[in-house]
């Protein structure tokens, strides 16, 4: 049966695969800019979504808020990636410290205040902002391999779309009912999974 465990540990055997693929085709490719940055965001991915899986055995400081606070990482580590590849400034410092700034927030609501919908409106907020600003580089003009960077760009704002109805869903879920149906959280796993999957495609593609 399909749940929130055996995603995450789909995703984490996906991740590892990616990054492998990616240091295999980066040996031969590595000037090409953005790729280091790429294979380096697999490393907090990876080590996110253990931690996530095994929550249920592990103090919520760890499980829950280092966990987030990775997978928000990878993806901001991601994004530096594009924006090197565009020939743009990295600017990877502002997007790690805007990650570990979302610390707070989640240590309210996973220790102090428990809110497993709180969480995921932030997360859904932050993953929706650092995928819409990897849309806007990729379809920027400019003459770095213009089809598979504009349907990578398209595929993001796609996600965009997802993380912001999302949390828009949770902020008017209550509790109970969230933690009933599980339905928004297996759905974090499976965008997590087809985002890793296409978005290591795309960038094979691109290099």
């Amino acid at each position: 049966m399909l749940d929130s465990r055996t995603v995450s540990v789909l995703m984490v055997i996906t991740a590892c695969l990616a990054a492998l693929a990616l240091v295999l085709v980066g040996r031969r490719t590595l000037p090409v800019p953005g790729v280091r940055l790429w294979i380096l965001a697999s490393l907090p991915c990876v080590l996110g979504m253990v931690l996530s899986g095994g929550r249920d055995g592990l103090p919520p400081l760890v499980g829950i808020v280092l966990s987030n606070i990775l997978m928000v990482a990878a993806v901001a580590i991601q994004l530096a990636g594009y924006r090197r590849f565009v020939g743009r400034s990295a600017a990877l410092l502002p997007a790690l410290i805007g990650s570990v700034g979302l610390g707070p927030g989640l240590v309210w609501f996973a220790v102090i205040s428990p809110s497993v919908a709180a969480r995921v409106v932030i997360m859904s907020v932050a993953l929706g902002l650092l995928c819409l600003l990897i849309a806007l580089t990729l379809l920027r003009p400019g003459p770095v391999a213009q089809l598979p960077r504009l349907c990578c760009g398209l595929f993001h704002l796609g996600l965009v779309l997802f993380y912001f109805g999302r949390a828009w869903v949770a902020w008017g879920t209550t509790i109970p009912d969230y933690l009933t149906s599980g339905a928004i959280a297996l759905s974090a796993h499976l965008a997590g999974f087809i985002q890793i999957m296409v978005s290591a495609f795309f960038q094979m593609v691109l290099i």
